[in-house]
């Protein structure tokens, strides 16, 4: 296992294999400037010294022509530090200066395993990071910020296995993340987006413990199979959360301040668990909007109108004890055939 460095102030043709020969840029490391190229198991350290550190004049390319040599026995870490070259933190920053469309672009045809680390990518005129191809998976982004872009923070949706932890997605021109199949978004923040905070469409993962507020448009969309755990959504300009499809887990979540027409939950599914869920402040009558749920009765209506049967073991809890009679709106022509699961 080799540590590599890259150091902005850098010139030359250097290998990276020394602090006194860095790289001078993500590039360089990805092209294998001065003969070297790291692999599964190396370690990349990138000095932040500058604020931003890279000012891109064309996108970052990863490809696999050259950096994607031997990945298969383990991650390549590639890591921002401080000046001293020290991990605190601290972000290295990449800035496409809003005359690049995409500051990053994975173009893989095979499965890569990458770990970024403390990295800011902001002021692309597209999207601060974008997978093209569908045989990128397992890559893994932690404490990244994802900030300003034109379009999305991160458009991930090729990004299957992705994990993302601790990042930002903020004030970006569309939805601040769009991730791929069976990803997991853990502890991160999606906020001021003009679109969704947080959408995926492909099924699978989970997402935990995120903080979900102010987007334009919903706060998170979700597609089928996926498990959406302890996040709090807060004043999104639409639903604070919408199901696409079947089979979603919804627990624990705190969904706030929707607007008037909208939902805290709108559920367009057919199958959903959904338990210990806290309401408060969404607008008269819309906090759910509901096809089915699994485990409440309903009465049989043609009106599209409904209410639950007040069971308090339902797991919808609101700000009024009592109140949990939620108005529902609800179209779904199989809504008389849900199952009732007690809590306990």
């Amino acid at each position: 296992m080799t540590e590599y460095y890259i150091d902005p102030t850098a010139t030359g043709s250097n290998d990276g294999l020394t602090k006194t020969n860095a790289w001078g840029s993500v590039q360089e490391m990805i092209d294998g400037t001065g003969g070297t190229t790291p692999g599964g198991g190396d370690t990349v350290l990138c000095r932040h010294s500058n604020s931003p550190d890279e000012t891109l004049t064309a996108k970052i390319d990863v490809d696999n022509v050259n950096f994607y040599g031997d990945l298969t026995s383990g991650y390549a870490r590639v890591i921002g530090v401080n000046s001293s070259w020290i991990e605190d933190g601290t972000r290295y920053e990449i800035d496409a200066n809003s005359s690049v469309v995409n500051c990053m672009d994975f173009n893989l045809s095979t499965d890569a395993y990458i770990l970024l680390k403390h990295f800011l990518f902001k002021n692309a005129t597209g999207s601060g990071v974008n997978f093209n191809t569908a045989g990128t998976v397992c890559n893994v982004f932690i404490n990244c910020a994802f900030r300003d872009n034109g379009a999305k923070g991160l458009y991930g949706y090729r990004n299957s296995k992705g994990l993302y932890i601790g990042c930002l997605f903020n004030g970006n021109g569309d939805e601040g993340g769009y991730t791929g199949g069976n990803c997991m978004v853990l502890f991160s923040c999606f906020r001021d987006n003009t679109e969704e905070g947080l959408l995926e469409l492909f099924g699978g993962g989970l997402f935990f413990g995120n903080l979900v507020f102010d987007n334009g448009n919903q706060g998170i969309i979700a597609d089928s199979d996926i498990a959406i755990v302890n996040n709090v959504l807060n004043g999104n300009g639409y639903s604070q959360l919408s199901l696409n499809d079947d089979r979603c887990v919804v627990f624990g979540n705190r969904l706030t301040n929707a607007p008037t027409s909208y939902y805290g939950l709108d559920a367009n599914s057919n199958l959903f668990l959904s338990g210990y869920n806290y309401f408060e402040d969404n607008a008269a009558g819309n906090e759910l909007d509901i096809t089915l749920r699994e485990y409440v009765n309903f009465t049989a209506s043609t009106s599209t109108d409904d209410q639950d049967n007040g069971d308090i073991n339902e797991g919808y809890t609101s700000k009024t004890d009592g109140a949990e009679n939620f108005n529902l709106r609800s179209d779904a022509s199989l809504r008389n055939q849900a199952i009732a699961i007690p809590l306990n």
